[in-house]
C-alpha cells in the first residue's frame, strides 16, 4: 500500500483523511480541467471519530463561473440535495466539500475560513497553468480550524 503524506497535524488532535487513488485522481482531473476557474463538489463517505474516508466525490456546478468569477465557488442547494437523497438508505454520507484555488497556493482564504460548517472535511486543490501543484485538507472543530494528513492508497477495485 503506498501511502501519500500532504500536511501534518494541528493542535494536540490528529485529523486524518483517507480515500482511494482513483477518487483523489477523478477530484485533480476535474480542477484541472475547470482551470482557470475554481471548480467545487462534494464529498461522500464516512467520518469515525479523527478520521473522515472519502469513499466518492459529487461533482456539482461552480455556479460562481456563471458570472465569470474565477476566485470563488458556490455549490447550490439542490446539488446537495440531490447528492443527499442519492445517499439516502446507504451508509454514506456527505463528509465535506472540495474545491479548487486556480493559481493560488491550496490555504483557506478569508471567505473559505468563514463559510466553514463545523465538523465538516474541506480539500482544496491548488492549480497552476493547468496542473495541480499541492492538496491540503481542513476541518473546523468549533471554532478552531485544523489541518488533516490526507493518505491517497491504491485500494482493488471491486
Amino acid at each position: 500500500m503506498r501511502k501519500t503524506h500532504y500536511q501534518n497535524e494541528i493542535a494536540s488532535s490528529v485529523y486524518s483523511v483517507e480515500t482511494d487513488e482513483d477518487i483523489m485522481a477523478r477530484i485533480i482531473s476535474i480542477a484541472e480541467k475547470e482551470y482557470p476557474y475554481e471548480c467545487c463538489g462534494i464529498l461522500i463517505g464516512r467520518c469515525d471519530d479523527h478520521c473522515f474516508e472519502i469513499s466518492d466525490a459529487y461533482e456539482t456546478c461552480n455556479h460562481e463561473r456563471s458570472v465569470k468569477r474565477a476566485d470563488s465557488f458556490t455549490i447550490g442547494p439542490m446539488d446537495v440535495y440531490k447528492c443527499e437523497r442519492a445517499l439516502t438508505g446507504t451508509e454514506y454520507e456527505i463528509i465535506g466539500f472540495y474545491h479548487s484555488h486556480p493559481d493560488r497556493p491550496a490555504v483557506l482564504s478569508v471567505k473559505d475560513e468563514t463559510g466553514m460548517l463545523p465538523g465538516l472535511l474541506y480539500v482544496l486543490i491548488s492549480v497552476s497553468a493547468g496542473m495541480r501543484k499541492d492538496i491540503t485538507a481542513y476541518i473546523r472543530i468549533n471554532e478552531i480550524i485544523h489541518e488533516a494528513t490526507m493518505y491517497c492508497e491504491n485500494r482493488p477495485k471491486g
